[in-house]
């Protein structure tokens, strides 16, 4: 009897908690769209500002040794030419012009994009996103220089005591595999990265259903909904 009482409880305990980690926040609305794009909208007007997000399934975990590090070199040149600011300094004009702070990070399994600007700026924000998510350039003398940029911060990281052990602890643990959980990459494979590399990837992962759209911040639900 007691050992029933005890499973009940411990049952019903579980219940409340999975009932609790499902229910959405009251200022959160989802949505999916029939091309797979998710998207989430989070409503506070605290500030007059929003957020636009996306987060794209790539990362270290879709890289073979050939392609180690280009998710995250693949970050960097979102910032740079597209299809409608074919510049670097058209993207930075149009960035400072809708008075946007943005930036990026690659992990393992995710990469994220975002822009903080004025409320008021929402629609011309989404379309910059739009610009740069959907139709990056990879500029050959963009990318000459970005390589190295990038692969100077895999440098600074080598800089660090800790660098070597966790490598070689990360090697050990993960053999053949080790590139799937080594985001910042190989430097040969970086420097001499191509915009035929960048386009594969942009043509396996960069999809509206690999990907979430968050846009967070003082709006209306329905209109951000519609301005996706």
């Amino acid at each position: 009897m007691r050992f029933t009482l005890l499973f009940t409880t411990l049952s019903l305990m579980c219940l409340g908690t999975i009932k609790a980690q499902v229910a959405p926040a009251a200022n959160t609305q989802f949505k999916k769209l029939p091309n797979g794009l998710e998207i989430l909208v989070v409503k506070d007007s605290t500030v007059p500002l929003v957020t636009i997000e996306i987060a794209c399934r790539n990362g270290s975990f879709t890289e073979t040794a050939d392609y180690n590090g280009l998710s995250h070199l693949y970050e960097h040149l979102f910032f740079k030419a597209n299809k409608d600011y074919p510049s670097y300094d058209s993207f930075t004009s149009k960035s400072n012009e809708l008075d946007i702070s943005s930036n990026a990070r690659t992990q393992e399994e995710v990469v994220n994009y975002y822009f903080t600007l004025p409320a008021a700026n929402l629609k011309q924000g989404m379309k910059f996103m739009n610009s740069a998510i959907r139709y990056p350039k990879f500029a050959k003398a963009e990318m000459t220089q970005e390589n190295e940029i990038v692969n100077a911060e895999f440098t600074r990281h080598e800089s660090s005591p800790l660098f070597a052990l966790m490598e070689a602890n990360s090697r050990h643990m993960w053999g053949d595999n080790y590139s799937r959980k080594n985001v910042i990459g190989n430097h040969d494979v970086i420097l001499s990265a191509t915009p035929a590399k960048m386009d594969a990837i942009q043509a396996k992962y960069y999809w509206p259903n690999n990907s979430l759209l968050v846009i967070a911040g003082d709006v209306n639900v329905q209109e951000a909904f519609a301005q996706a």
